[in-house]
């Protein structure tokens, strides 16, 4: 018997959810928090369960094509790979981060659709530990996998834990995650108590299999450096931006009467939960209003819960965006700026009757005015679609994020005060493998060209593609299916 164990200290890169128990906490008719706790044992100790562990790899293996299920187990063969159990430190804190859907018809918070979910914060380190065993006969697969493994926990986009299409859970990956392995040929009796002590055979940072020819592709952990090739084709849009005015995503505070912006570790936080539902929001009233130009009217959504809303969204929106029934094939990291500048701003509410300012309405906001943001990057996996909805996808992406680009769609909160509108310098799309052309426009004179992102859109849909040239965009939108 050949055993492999395989030690992985990932420092996260953004907020981990591991979900627990879940409470309700009522404040008023209308005001219920679901407040989404993080998975702990028996003990009350903050736990991530080897299972949800195994799960992400597992998923993002096969996501790349690299799977063997042979190796991790099927209903009719128990799995040769273990994955342990990781107790958070209790020097960690815990953090939680609040959000809410948004109704789509008043374009307010949506009432029993808030919610608090306690997080592992980003740059807390885990100790991730994985054991395998093998047969002569499974050998060569066994090695090949846990190689893959390795590979996958030193890959900026792998991700633990919920909300991975929004950015959370992802490690940091490359150098920051320090791998050890061990291999131990465990038929003499020497080797079985080197494994069981874990103490001479354990090799820091190189792999020596058993048979070196069998292992020419993988020869030093050190070196792996993970790329485009271990995951699917996608497309990947970057926005370089800057607030014109400021930019606010509500954080919860105790004072009430200061609404302060959200920071995470000293800088300003724009939540990939914020700007993905900015994105589908505008997505599902372009579709609408695309339709309802044909004749062709899609549900109203005035007597339905925001959960009835997206089940009723186009398919082209489900696809891309995701519904409760599947993940979407957009996915958004969360955007940084490089410090926590704010300008202060001071509110009040007016007495309907009186005219003055009521007793005990003053507040102040205090927006983030950072000049310096990491670029908005949005990468969606288009493949297992049809030809036609591949680019209807992209093009229906395209044209929201020009009206991003021409200050019609704000993002994060208080839009209509002024605040989350972008001063755009650059649309870059690449990474396409899937035929559509990898293209960059720039900011003229401080004026971005909308212009000419919707030309190279329209170029994506009539010359790039091969099999939607005779047919318009609007065709694709009334089809139901857009799987091939």
């Amino acid at each position: 018997m050949i055993r492999y164990r395989l030690e992985a200290i990932v420092q996260l890169a953004s907020p981990l959810h591991i979900g627990g128990l879940d409470r309700l906490t009522v404040a008023g008719l209308h005001d219920e928090t679901q407040v989404k706790e993080i998975a702990r044992d028996s003990k009350g100790v903050r736990t991530i369960p080897g299972s949800s562990i195994r799960g992400a790899l597992r998923a993002f293996l096969r996501k790349a094509g690299q799977l063997d299920d042979v190796v991790w187990g099927s209903t009719e063969a128990a799995s040769l790979i273990t994955v342990d159990d990781v107790s958070v430190p209790v020097s960690v804190p815990s953090s939680s981060v609040d959000g809410n859907g948004v109704d789509r018809v008043t374009g307010a918070a949506a009432p029993r659709y808030l919610f608090r979910q306690e997080v592992i914060p980003a740059g807390t380190s885990l100790t991730l530990t994985f054991s395998a065993r093998s047969t002569e006969e499974m050998a060569e697969a066994v090695h090949n996998q846990v190689g893959l493994m390795a590979r996958a926990l030193k890959d900026p986009t792998f991700s633990l834990g919920a909300r991975g299409r929004v950015g959370w859970g992802r490690v940091k990956g490359g150098t920051s995650t320090v791998l050890r392995v061990g291999r131990w040929d465990t038929t003499s009796l020497k080797s079985l108590a080197n494994y069981v002590e874990h103490r001479s055979d354990w090799v820091h940072g190189q792999f020596h299999p058993k048979d070196p020819s069998a292992d020419s592709w993988w020869t030093d952990i050190g070196l792996l450096t993970p790329g485009p090739s271990s995951q699917r084709p996608s497309v990947r849009w970057t926005i370089g931006w800057k607030p014109r005015a400021g930019l606010m995503v509500q954080d919860h505070d105790e004072n009430g009467n200061v609404v302060s912006s959200r920071v995470i570790d000293g800088r300003h936080v724009l939540p990939g939960s914020a700007i993905k539902g900015a994105l589908r929001a505008r997505a599902s009233r372009i579709v609408r209003t695309a339709l309802a130009a044909q004749g062709d009217l899609l549900p109203k959504w005035d007597a339905l819960s925001l959960t009835d809303q997206l089940e009723s969204d186009h398919v082209l929106v489900r696809e891309l965006f995701g519904s409760t029934e599947r993940a979407g094939r957009l996915t958004v990291a969360d955007c940084y700026a490089a410090g926590a500048s704010t300008t202060a701003r001071s509110h009040n509410s007016l007495d309907r009757w009186s005219g003055g300012t009521r007793e005990s309405h003053l507040w102040e906001t205090q927006a983030a005015v950072d000049n310096r943001w990491d670029p908005i990057v949005l990468d969606v996996d288009l493949t297992e679609l049809a030809v036609g909805a591949q680019r209807a996808c992209h093009v229906l992406l395209g044209l929201v994020i020009a009206e991003i680009c021409t200050g019609h769609l704000a993002l994060g909160g208080h839009g209509t005060r002024g605040l989350g509108l972008l001063n755009v310098a650059e649309v870059k799309v690449s990474g396409s493998e899937l035929g559509i052309a990898n293209f960059t426009l720039n900011a003229i004179n401080g004026q971005f060209p909308a212009e000419t992102l919707i030309k190279k859109l329209r170029h994506v849909w009539e010359v790039d593609a091969v099999d939607t040239s005779t047919v318009s965009w609007l065709d694709v939108l009334q089809v139901q299916e857009v799987e091939p």
